[in-house]
């Protein structure tokens, strides 16, 4: 697929993160592309419900606008505005657009929709993530997966973070994924917004955790893990946190057990390169996704956090959670620990006691992050 000279972009935005499509988008407008029509709907957590829509011509930002119509719940009713609003704006903004790209699939049928009308002229899914089960209401899963199934295969191309996503639809739904023109299109990371890193800045010991603060996604293990140091007469470290969540607990329970001298609780970074500067000063990584639930978004996906700890040169102690937790294992950049503190402060004590091998293996998943840039995967898709 060559790349286009307009294209449109319609996503659920939930506020305070990134997404592929905001890689997808950094890629478009860096490469000054004629076009670039950008519509984000409201997800979870939106400050204002609103729908908003940028314009952008080679690069610049020529417009931005909200809509009148701001709520978000409930979801049923949201997803039929946003159909309906989608066209709406696709008749407006989007016509004689050579490519779509829309996630989730909701937003996919609208670009269908538009295709059919001539609007656009070919449209692919970004499938971002898979469960099992998306919704308990039996009526509403099925449905769910009426959608997803229709636009997978009516689609021009899926764009699909990882292949588990894809096998999963088959061995799961029975779906015939001969029917599928798809394309492995992972999450990448902005590797090449900072060219070097000052391996001298480095802080031996320095333990960093970036992402969401929320238990059974890895919080309840911190202190445990900082127990199981301790107790192996490994002392010399300071577990590093980035995120927002159940922040205010996790400093309670710091408190409560008298480790606040091994702990670093930042809380909720709003500038992403300001936490990428706090994570090159680290030594390793901590991704501790929950193993017990496969309907879990991780479990078939591709974490951002990790891309963003190989970007910054951080070795990472993972569960076999994600389906890249085996090739960092694989590659040297990474070990695959038990969900459980004593597995994962034998990791960290493994990875950190020799360093000159820590060094060479920080070298490494720098190396691997480069890999991943946006720059890179676009460019794969865009040949």
């Amino acid at each position: 697929m060559s790349l286009p000279s307009k294209i449109a972009i319609f996503s659920h935005d939930i506020d305070g993160t990134t997404s592929a499509c905001a890689g997808l988008i950094s890629y478009l407008i860096k490469n000054k592309v004629r076009s670039v029509t950008v519509c984000k709907f409201p997800f979870i957590h939106s400050v204002d419900g609103s729908i908003k829509i940028r314009l952008y011509r080679r690069g610049r930002l020529i417009k931005e606008q909200k809509s009148l119509i701001k709520f978000y719940r409930p979801e049923c009713l949201s997803y039929i505005k946003d159909i309906i609003v989608g066209v709406v704006y696709g008749l407006k903004f989007c016509r004689a657009s050579d490519l779509f790209v829309g996630t989730p699939n909701i937003l996919v049928l609208v670009g269908l929709l538009l295709k059919k009308m001539g609007i656009v002229k070919r449209v692919v899914y970004y499938q971002i993530d898979y469960t099992p089960i998306r919704y308990k209401n039996r009526f509403l899963n099925n449905l769910y997966f009426l959608i997803d199934k229709y636009v997978c295969y009516k689609c021009d191309e899926v764009w699909s973070l990882t292949q588990e996503m894809i096998s999963k639809k088959s061995e799961d739904k029975g779906w015939d994924i001969n029917k599928i023109k798809y394309r492995l299109v992972p999450i990448g990371n902005d590797s090449d917004r900072f060219k070097t890193i000052d391996w001298s800045k480095c802080v031996d010991n320095r333990i960093i955790y970036f992402g969401g603060i929320y238990k059974n996604k890895g919080a309840e293990l911190f202190v445990p893990i900082a127990k199981s140091l301790i107790k192996r007469n490994f002392k010399s470290f300071i577990i590093e946190c980035l995120g927002g969540g159940e922040v205010d607990d996790l400093k309670n329970e710091i408190k409560k057990n008298h480790l606040e001298k091994y702990f670093i609780v930042h809380g909720q970074i709003e500038n992403k390169e300001d936490a990428e500067n706090i994570m090159q000063k680290g030594a390793i990584a901590l991704a501790p996704y929950y193993p017990e639930d496969r309907n879990n978004f991780s479990y078939y996906s591709d974490p951002g956090k990790i891309k963003d700890y190989l970007a910054c040169g951080l070795p990472v102690v993972a569960t076999a959670v994600p389906p890249i937790a085996k090739l960092l294992e694989a590659k040297g950049v990474g070990l695959i620990s038990a969900y459980d503190p004593n597995a994962f402060a034998g990791s960290i004590i493994s990875l950190l006691s020799n360093k000159r091998t820590l060094m060479d293996t920080k070298r490494k998943a720098r190396n691997l992050g480069l890999a991943y840039s946006w720059n890179n995967i676009f460019k794969t898709v865009f040949h």
